[in-house]
């Protein structure tokens, strides 16, 4: 600071240049020495040379007197005349894409399995080896299996005591799962157990009053779980499975069921929304042989857990839906048109509880049926996957805007997926599971800056 005063003192105590005074005597120089016509030019001249020649003279002192402080590129960032890097290049993070995860510890590849997002943001897969599935560890087959979505790695855990697939899991208030049902050998199971993910252990509780699969189950606002629906696979007419319309009640505090009213008609591979209201939406599949048995197919139904009763709603099915709840409280179903041996068309409606009316939306950009749905932390919907008809499974992703009405394509899966499951990871991502289709390893979707 004292070195910075006496700077001052020093250019203060400078004669200031008396440029006029200069200026003038030129002029005046120069009018007694000639007298031409251009003498009026010359003088400007003079006095425009004089001026900038005195400005950056003053400039070059005061820079010298008083530097500026240089400013520091901050650490860990590319300084401009590096150009963008390959990793942080310009909006690098900000894009939607996808990435593989290390692959699941039994092959997932069939349709049957279940994935639950526990409490403390680990992912439970489960379902017994469907086909010829092996494992990994010596043909020993892994019943369940926890995804880690920091290290997008898996870990064995212990499995179920029953093996099973077509099933359902459920992940209750206490943190703890229910799994209920499913098939194996060719024999429905009734049986129930729990998981717990603190100690990896699975623990039997009650059998359900009913052998079935392909049911739902749903958890409602009270701590009860409501199954219904579903088919046995011991009841068959004509070939196919018959479903039924029969519903039960999980009291997970007395580790018993009870019987709920049945439902206006049998549905097997149904959707169950948990409506904000605490109502329970079942909409069917429409999909022609999973409703045999089934007059009143196109009818979709509420399960009012208050009244223990429930209504129906008018619809129009389309084949292999989804049904997502919205953060408005509406419901978003896309499904597809089933015609010669493959998915057509990709269409999308909402319903709207208050009113219990549907509204048609817009078709999905791709065919869809035998894909997935997923509510994004932004609240817009990825649909993602579909079936061909055969093995295959499709790559086309899209993301659904219910506040525009509208949808916009997103990168494609790396592999094409079809009957499989996708669940909402806590940090925003969406992890997909398995399924028919080129590419059975694991991967994420990261929406990245999407608003």
């Amino acid at each position: 600071m004292t070195d910075l005063h006496a700077r001052f003192r020093a250019l203060d105590s400078m004669p200031a240049p008396d440029l006029w005074h200069e200026i003038e005597s030129g002029a005046r120089s120069s009018r007694i020495a000639t007298a031409s016509p251009a003498q009026p030019a010359w003088i400007a001249i003079a006095i425009v040379l004089a001026l900038t020649v005195a400005v950056t003279g003053a400039v070059l002192l005061g820079s010298r007197l008083f530097p500026l402080p240089e400013t520091p590129v901050p650490s860990g960032l590319p300084s401009p005349s590096d150009g963008p890097s390959p990793t942080q290049g310009p909006d690098a993070g900000d894009r939607p894409g996808w990435k593989a995860t290390d692959p699941t510890l039994q092959e997932r590849r069939a349709p049957g399995y279940t994935v639950t997002l526990l409490a403390d943001g680990r992912v439970l897969v489960a379902s017994a080896p469907v086909g010829n599935q092996a494992s990994s560890d010596d043909q020993v087959p892994v019943t369940a299996e926890v995804f880690d979505p920091e290290r997008g790695s898996w870990s064995r855990t212990l499995p179920m005591n029953e093996l099973r697939f077509d099933h359902t899991a459920t992940l209750m208030r206490d943190g703890r799962v229910l799994v209920t049902g499913g098939a194996y050998l060719g024999r429905s199971e009734s049986s129930a157990e729990i998981f717990d993910p603190r100690t990896g252990a699975w623990t039997p509780t009650a059998s359900m009053r009913e052998a079935r699969d392909h049911h739902t189950a749903t958890l409602l606002t009270d701590g009860r779980v409501l199954v219904a629906g579903g088919g046995s696979r011991e009841t068959y007419h004509e070939g196919e499975r018959q479903p039924t319309a029969s519903a039960e009640l999980y009291d997970p505090d007395a580790g018993t069921w009870s019987a709920a009213a049945s439902m206006l008609a049998p549905h097997t591979a149904h959707t169950a929304t948990l409506l904000q209201d605490g109502r329970v939406l079942v909409i069917p599949t429409g999909g022609g042989s999973w409703e045999v048995g089934a007059p009143d197919a196109g009818d979709a139904e509420i399960y009012d857990p208050v009244s223990g009763s429930w209504s129906a709603i008018p619809y129009d099915p389309v084949e292999f839906h989804t049904a997502t709840l919205l953060r408005d409280g509406r419901v978003l179903v896309v499904g597809g048109d089933w015609r010669d041996g493959e998915i057509r068309t990709g269409t999308a409606s909402l319903f709207d509880p208050r009113t219990r009316t549907w509204t048609r939306a817009a078709d999905t950009l791709a065919p869809r049926g035998w894909h997935t749905a997923t509510l994004l932390l932004d609240g817009t919907v990825l649909v993602a996957g579909a079936g061909d008809g055969g093995y295959g499974g499709s790559t086309a992703a899209e993301v659904f805007d219910p506040d525009r009405g509208t949808w916009t394509r997103v990168p494609d899966m790396i592999g094409g997926h079809a009957e499989h499951a996708a669940v909402a990871l806590a940090d925003g991502r969406v992890l997909m599971v398995g399924g028919y289709g080129s590419n059975s390893t694991p991967e994420v979707y990261d929406p990245g800056g999407e608003d």
